[in-house]
C-alpha cells in the first residue's frame, strides 16, 4: 500500500526478524489509524524483506486493499481493537525464549525484573485454540479485556499491544528478555526472586523533567553522535532492548549527557539526550530512570568517563537469581573485568554511596539485582566491550554447567596472567 503506516509496520517486522524475534513465515504486526482502518502484516510474504507495500489495510466495512492475501490471524487482531479502546498496535510473533513458555503453558514472571514488570505488567496464558480461529481470537480477547498487555498463546507465540507501535515493540523485546533471561536463570540452579511492590516503587519514584533549555540540545555534537553509536551497536548486538538499557558520558566534573526516558534506544536522535549538570537535567526530554546512578558513580568516580547499562539476558539471569558470576572461567573474564562485585538494586538506589564505591580498577563494572550489569570505562566503547565480555562470560558459564564440568584457572595460572599483564 506504500503508506506510512505500512512502512512502519514492515520496518517493526524487519526488525523482529533481524533480532531473531520471528521466522521468515511466522508472526503478524498490525496498527489502528484513526479512521479506524487496520494495517496488517500479510500472509505469505517474507517477514525479513517485507516493505510498505506490501501491508494490506482492512477497512471499518470489512474491504480490503492489498496485493496479498491477509494474515491468518486478522481475527484476533481485529478482536483486540474491538475490545480495548486504547490498543493502536498489536504484536505477535514465535520469538524462541518466549516459545518455551508457550510449550511449558506457564507465563514469564515478569515481575522478577522491575522495569520489565513496569511496562509489560503481568504476562498471562490464552490456552491453546486452533490457530486463526473465531475461538482463539475470543480467547485472547478475554484476557485483554481484563488489561492484558502480554499474551501467550498455548503452543503458538506471544503476543503485545500498545498504545503506539513503538510502544507494543518495546514491551516485546523486554518480555522476550524477561523470557530468556529466566530460562538461563534455570541453569543457575537458583530460583528467581521476586521484589516486593514497595522495593520496585524505588527505582520509578519521580524522575524530574528535564528543564526545556533549548540550547543545550546542540551542547557536545561529537559525544551526542558518539553516545547514540554505542547505543544503537549495543542494540543489535542484544545488550539493550528498545526500551531497557541506558548509557552515559561525562562532559564535565559533574556533568554529562544520558539516554533519555521512552526513546527508542536503537534511533536516538542528538537533541533527545538528556544533559545532566550539578545534578539538574537539561534539553527537550527527561533523563533515563537510572541517571541518579550514573551521577553518583561519576561524582565518586572522576577517573570514569562513561558508563553502560545492560540488561542482556545472561547478565539479568544472573542479577534475577543474584548468582555470582566467577571470571576465572575465561582468560578474557578476567583480564577485562576482574571480579564483578554485586549489589542489592535497593541499596544500588540509596544515597549510601555503596555502587560507587564498589567501581575499581579491577571490578570496573557491578551487578545490580534485578536490574542488570553497569559496566564503567574510559569511553563508552571500553564500557560497552566490558558488558559484552560479561554477557559473554556468563552464557559461557551457565552452558559449562550443562556440560557438566566448570573448571576454573588455577591460583598460579592467574598469578602468571597478573604478572604478564601487570593486572595487579
Amino acid at each position: 500500500m506504500g503508506s506510512c503506516h505500512g512502512h512502519a509496520l514492515a520496518a517493526a517486522m524487519n526488525r523482529l526478524y533481524e533480532r531473531g524475534l520471528t521466522t521468515i513465515s511466522g508472526g503478524n504486526i498490525s496498527c489502528r489509524d484513526d479512521h479506524g482502518v487496520m494495517w496488517i502484516t500479510p500472509g505469505g510474504v517474507d517477514k525479513g524483506t517485507i516493505t510498505g507495500d506490501d501491508i494490506i489495510a482492512v477497512h471499518p466495512d470489512g474491504s480490503i486493499s492489498g496485493r496479498h492475501r491477509p494474515s491468518l490471524e486478522t481475527a484476533f487482531h481485529a478482536r483486540l481493537y474491538e475490545v480495548r479502546d486504547d490498543i493502536k498496535a498489536v504484536i505477535h510473533a514465535h520469538a524462541p525464549s518466549l516459545s518455551s513458555f508457550c510449550i511449558a503453558r506457564i507465563p514469564p514472571d515478569t515481575a522478577c525484573f522491575p522495569q520489565i514488570f513496569q511496562e509489560c505488567g503481568k504476562a498471562v496464558m490464552s490456552g491453546y485454540k486452533m490457530p486463526g480461529s473465531r475461538d482463539l481470537a475470543e480467547a485472547i480477547a478475554v484476557q485483554a479485556a481484563e488489561g492484558a498487555h502480554i499474551i501467550l498463546l498455548d503452543n503458538h507465540g506471544a503476543l503485545a499491544v500498545g498504545g503506539s507501535l513503538q510502544q507494543a515493540l518495546q514491551r516485546f523485546e523486554a518480555v522476550d528478555v524477561c523470557a530468556a533471561s529466566l530460562c538461563y536463570g534455570t541453569l543457575t540452579g537458583l530460583p528467581g526472586s521476586v521484589l516486593p511492590q514497595n522495593a520496585r516503587d524505588l527505582l520509578f519514584r519521580q524522575v524530574p523533567h528535564a528543564s526545556d533549555v533549548r540550547e543545550y540540545k546542540d551542547l557536545y555534537p561529537e559525544k551526542r553522535a558518539e553516545l547514540i553509536s554505542i547505543c544503537s551497536r549495543a542494540y543489535r548486538r542484544g545488550l539493550m532492548t528498545s526500551s531497557l538499557g541506558s548509557c552515559s558520558l561525562r562532559t564535565g566534573a559533574d556533568a554529562f549527557i544520558i539516554t533519555p526516558q521512552g526513546h527508542d534506544r536503537s534511533a536516538l536522535e542528538p537533541s533527545q539526550l538528556a544533559h545532566v549538570r550539578e545534578g539538574e537535567p537539561f534539553g527537550l526530554a527527561s533523563p533515563d530512570i537510572w541517571y541518579a546512578v550514573h551521577q553518583a558513580v561519576y561524582r565518586a568516580c572522576p577517573d570514569v568517563h562513561a558508563l553502560v547499562l545492560s540488561s542482556a539476558p545472561a547478565v539479568l539471569a544472573f542479577a534475577g537469581t543474584q548468582t555470582v558470576h566467577d571470571t576465572r572461567t575465561l582468560t578474557e573474564g578476567y583480564m577485562i573485568l576482574g571480579t564483578i562485585p554485586q549489589v542489592p538494586m535497593q541499596e544500588a538506589l540509596s544515597d549510601s554511596g555503596t555502587l560507587p564505591s564498589l567501581i575499581r580498577k579491577r571490578s570496573p563494572a557491578v551487578l545490580i539485582s534485578h536490574c542488570g550489569l553497569l559496566a564503567s570505562g574510559d569511553t563508552l566503547l571500553q564500557a560497552l566491550d566490558r558488558v559484552e565480555v560479561a554477557e559473554a562470560g556468563m552464557r559461557a558459564e551457565l552452558w559449562a554447567r550443562q556440560l557438566g564440568n566448570v573448571t576454573r584457572l588455577t591460583g598460579d595460572e592467574l598469578k602468571a596472567m597478573d604478572r604478564s599483564f601487570h593486572l595487579r
